[in-house]
């Protein structure tokens, strides 16, 4: 049996181009029995809808700050724009995998972000101000995880796939789903109320898709974050 390819967004730079380290993608896709593949911010739109014939699943990995005009409003000053270039290449994509429906698509921390805005949601620009600072949700220190828990829905579709409805998970974020978009819903959040996983309110049965604002990737070594990358690679299959 052929491993599903799974296509990852790359992080862009304007001076240098492609860049990133996407060893924690690779390992979790290959964990979870697909091919991982990373998508290069190419110019021509055009281009997107050829990547999602060749690809079996989509991931929408992380990155810095989409600015905020795609969903109606002002940047804030903590925000950190991405290049221009990847986030016009990532939002067609994810509009694009929304529209057509069929490709299995999982968004992760910056991803959430681009399908919930795809599908017409918005974005809390800063959480400490939005939100507070009851939970840390950034790292506190460079290259560790700041860790705080997770409640899941009962019953939703990432608590079918997880096993549990209580989950240990990694934070490096400051921004986070504000308004939910068209077709999805939240499904957790931390014990500030910051929405930490969304999916389609029809469930996944009709077509896969989800979000979460983690990176399961950076620590698919603990418990059931190797789970994630399963489910998506079996909706492939």
């Amino acid at each position: 049996m052929n491993r599903p390819l799974i296509g990852i967004t790359a992080t862009y730079n304007e001076q240098s181009g492609l860049s990133g380290n996407y060893n924690g993608y690779s390992k979790a896709v290959l964990c979870g029995g697909g091919i991982p593949l990373f998508i290069p911010c190419i110019e021509s739109l055009q281009e997107v809808k050829s990547y999602l014939k060749r690809l079996d699943g989509l991931i929408l990995s992380g990155g810095p700050d989409l600015n905020a005009s795609w969903y109606g409003l002002e940047n804030h000053p903590e925000m950190e724009i991405m290049a221009k270039r990847r986030e016009d290449w990532d939002m067609a994509l994810a509009k694009e995998a929304v529209d057509n429906g069929k490709i299995p698509l999982l968004g992760i921390c910056l991803g959430i972000q681009e399908l919930n805005v795809a599908c017409g949601g918005t974005l809390l620009r800063h959480v400490p101000e939005d939100i507070g600072t009851t939970v840390e949700h950034r790292r506190v220190t460079p290259g560790v995880e700041t860790y705080h828990e997770v409640t899941i829905e009962e019953h939703s579709e990432l608590e079918g796939i997880l096993g549990t409805s209580v989950l240990t998970c990694n934070s490096s974020h400051h921004q986070a789903v504000g308004q939910v978009g068209k077709g999805f819903k939240a499904v957790a959040w931390t014990t500030d109320g910051c929405v930490e996983a969304i999916e389609p309110i029809n469930g996944l049965k009709d077509r896969f898709a989800f979000g979460v604002q983690w990176h399961p990737e950076r620590i698919v070594d603990q418990p059931k974050q190797d789970l994630i990358f399963k489910a998506l690679v079996q909706a492939c299959l």
